[in-house]
């Protein structure tokens, strides 16, 4: 008489039987009701049923693997301050470097840029107090990885960099900042311009910083900035943070990076006398 024939389904219930009565004191579930099973596993082994969960169940990441994603000491997160700019993001976080994190802190945005940061694969929060200072202070909140850079979200700036500033603080720098260097004429405005150039000589006379720029591009480790305190919400956050930088002994080293034209849209601060107004206004009162 030939063998009994069982579909794949009946063959694995019968796998599943046999474990479960291999193990005489095991509930079913993540561990076993007293830490240790019948069959001399050692105390605090898991006890679980593998081979048929592992056939029927989709292969998402654990809720234990996204933690450690997001919260991963070793990385860096990419915090990337934003309102209104879903033209720009999908061409800055196509760019990441790969293993960065990339976190948009949504600033108010009247458009998708949320949507467009979620779907392009990027983590959100929003930060519903106006300014960019306060929006860089959510996105540090945020992150859970001991290095954070900052970037614009307006692809002026080229993600790629960022790799050559997080190992000069890896090798010992406190903060690495970009020194900005236009691509092409125009891509500056020259009155942004002049104001940079000023702010940036009464930094290098009043508290010996080597920068001649206080661009958006820096990478730092978390936990220093938290000691700082919290710092201006508005377009004054670069500027105190350069300051407090030098007040704590901080090692500041600066690098070239290409500044390149916006992707979309206008600049909130240079792209009008009236935004360059208030960043100056911002920056008097920091300086006071």
């Amino acid at each position: 008489m030939p063998a009994p024939r069982y579909s794949p389904r009946t063959r694995a219930r019968g796998r599943v039987a046999a474990s479960v009565t291999s193990c005489t004191n095991h509930t079913i579930g993540p561990k076993c009701a007293e830490n240790r099973c019948s069959s001399g596993y050692e105390r605090g082994r898991h006890c679980f049923v593998t081979s048929f969960a592992a056939s029927i169940r989709p292969r998402w990441p654990s809720v234990d693997k996204v933690t450690e994603t997001l919260h991963n000491a070793e990385g860096v997160t990419v915090i990337i301050p934003c309102r209104d700019e879903a033209e720009a993001l999908p061409g800055v976080l196509a760019a990441i470097p790969a293993g960065f994190r990339a976190l948009v802190v949504d600033n108010g945005s009247t458009d998708a840029t949320a949507e467009v940061a979620r779907r392009c694969g990027a983590a959100v929060v929003s930060e519903a107090r106006p300014g960019y200072g306060a929006a860089v202070q959510a996105g540090i909140a945020s992150a859970g990885t001991d290095l954070v850079a900052f970037l614009d979200g307006d692809g002026s700036m080229d993600p790629r960099e960022l790799p050559a500033l997080v190992d000069l603080v890896r090798a010992g720098a406190d903060l690495v900042v970009g020194r900005r260097r236009p691509v092409r004429r125009g891509v500056w405005p020259w009155h942004a311009r002049l104001g940079n150039l000023v702010i940036a000589g009464r930094l290098r006379r009043r508290y010996g910083l080597p920068v001649h720029d206080i661009g958006a591009m820096r990478v730092a480790r978390r936990a220093a900035l938290l000691t700082l305190g919290p710092l201006h919400t508005r377009s004054g956050y670069p500027l105190q943070l350069l300051i407090g930088a030098a007040r704590a002994g901080w090692r500041v080293v600066e690098r070239d990076i290409a500044y390149r034209p916006r992707a979309a849209g206008v600049s909130k601060v240079s792209g009008s006398w009236l935004g360059t107004l208030r960043a100056t206004r911002d920056f008097l009162a920091v300086l006071r």
